[in-house]
């Protein structure tokens, strides 16, 4: 099925729904995105119409249409998967034309992957992950940080600009997969020949197949939201899964694997540390003041410096927080932060519309899981004002080590390092550095 046929079936669905035809803008972004193209791509002079427009002011517009008419969630990053299957043919590639370029084809799956129309920042980040990933032929990169820090976001970003760099990309959120089924999933978009009921029988039979076909195609596999793996109802299923992301990490071929998530299992965090040239992990911090004056220049927002300041106050540099009230400003403040500002000041109770929790309600939500411990040595260097400090200084200061009972030295020691252990790798709390000095993570500061 073409996309003439795909756009005949969608005009008769906005047509029963809206009683109206497609308008041209919305039929270049259909066509765009079933072509694969960004909305740059989509714009002028291909088209007379503005980015910006394409995206903001219809694209927005059209993917909540198209979900309210087929009362299934349909955005740009899944249009073309989602009318494939509405309409029984068989899952195609995408398809990005290069001129004077053979064409390029990739078999492409998001799942539940996010629209990224309204995203800010994080250059930076996207330049050093597109680096690892496309230059340097990671086999594993890991996302991390504290809820709410944009770390799917940043990953659908990443994944929608370098998607054509590979044969499949398959997209799964172990919120809303069992881990079985992602297992399954995997081995169905990237060894389709293989007989998948003998897989079902003995699940053991997996690896091998998985990993020839990691070598011998360029895949990218992403992993969103990997504590699920960790969580009771994961438990009895673990082996398989973990077993499997330590030979994508340790094993040659040409593929990918992006994971996702707040806590990262000790198995990969040494891979990592193993194999730091092609095993990578970036922590996600909230967005600084320059960051955030920075956004409002690319929007043409009017603003003053205190204006700048104020709006980093309210949403604690949290990425969701700060696109949600960008978003009220232009849509109902003619761009300006004075007017929102003043609203703002009529109406106190503005932030209870907004169920995004603080970057200290985030971090006091940490601190409830660690141990006494744990916490008393981010309170000791929340003190030091982020100076780096000596291991065995903080040993001194946080342990009673005059103690005459060798025994109680023992076990206090055994508690104190292992309490830098968790802070270090599993809660992204502390950095230590080669000469063994401690700081607190810009996330804790």
């Amino acid at each position: 099925m073409d996309f003439e046929q795909i756009l005949e079936l969608v005009n008769q669905a906005v047509w029963k729904g809206e009683e109206r035809n497609l308008t041209d803008p919305e039929t270049v972004i259909l066509k765009g995105t079933w072509e694969g193209l960004t909305y740059a791509q989509m714009s002028k002079p291909v088209s007379k119409y503005s980015e910006n427009y394409l995206m903001r002011d219809v694209g927005r517009d059209l993917w909540k249409l198209l979900s309210t008419i087929l009362a299934e969630d349909v955005t740009k990053s899944n249009f073309r998967f989602v009318m494939e299957r509405r309409f029984h043919t068989s899952v195609s590639p995408y398809v990005k034309q290069k001129s004077s370029q053979i064409e390029k084809q990739t078999q492409i799956d998001w799942g539940d992957a996010p629209d990224t129309s309204v995203f800010y920042g994080r250059e930076k980040e996207l330049e050093i992950l597109q680096q690892w990933i496309v230059n340097h032929n990671c086999n594993l990169v890991v996302i991390t940080g504290l809820p709410q820090m944009g770390k799917t976001f940043l990953a659908a970003e990443l994944v929608e600009q370098i998607q054509n760099n590979f044969d499949y990309v398959i997209w799964r959120s172990l919120d809303k997969v069992k881990e079985k089924k992602l297992l399954e999933d995997w081995f169905y978009y990237c060894y389709p020949n293989y007989e998948l009921d003998n897989f079902l029988k003995n699940k053991a039979l997996l690896e091998e197949p998985l990993i020839e076909c990691l070598r011998k195609n360029k895949c990218l596999l992403i992993i969103n939201d990997i504590d699920k793996v960790i969580s009771h109802e994961h438990q009895e299923l673990n082996i398989d899964i973990e077993q499997i992301i330590t030979r994508i990490g340790s094993e040659i071929h040409h593929s990918c694997l992006l994971i996702t998530g707040q806590v990262i299992p000790q198995e990969i965090q040494s891979l990592i540390k193993e194999k730091p040239r092609i095993n990578r992990l970036i922590s996600l911090s909230g967005y600084t003041e320059k960051e955030i004056k920075s956004f409002l220049d690319k929007e043409n927002v009017t603003y003053k410096q205190e204006d700048v300041t104020w709006l980093f106050e309210k949403c604690q540099g949290i990425p969701h927080s700060l696109r949600s009230r960008l978003e009220k400003i232009k849509a109902l403040c003619n761009n300006n932060i004075a007017i929102y500002r003043s609203l703002t000041d009529l109406h106190s109770s503005e932030d209870t519309t907004e169920p995004t929790e603080t970057k200290t309600d985030i971090i006091s939500k940490i601190k409830r899981q660690l141990s006494e411990t744990e916490n008393k040595i981010i309170e000791f260097l929340s003190e030091q004002e982020n100076k780096q400090v000596r291991i065995d200084k903080i040993l001194i200061e946080l342990c009673d080590l005059k103690s005459g009972d060798k025994n109680k030295i023992e076990e206090l020691k055994r508690e104190f390092f292992s309490a830098m252990e968790k802070l270090e790798s599993k809660y992204a709390a502390i950095f230590i550095n080669e000469t063994g000095k401690i700081q607190l993570t810009d996330l804790f500061r």
